[in-house]
């Protein structure tokens, strides 16, 4: 993945993320998907 690319695609999941950090010790970030591990 590109920079631009990845920047993008942070930048529309960012909240998202950040909500799931908040109950998972770990949160993974996929092109496709994101996968909150407790």
């Amino acid at each position: 993945m590109k920079m631009n690319q990845y920047y993008n695609a942070i930048s529309k999941l960012w909240d998202d993320v950040v909500e799931m950090n908040e109950g998972h010790k770990l949160v993974n970030v996929f092109q496709d998907r994101i996968e909150g591990i407790q």
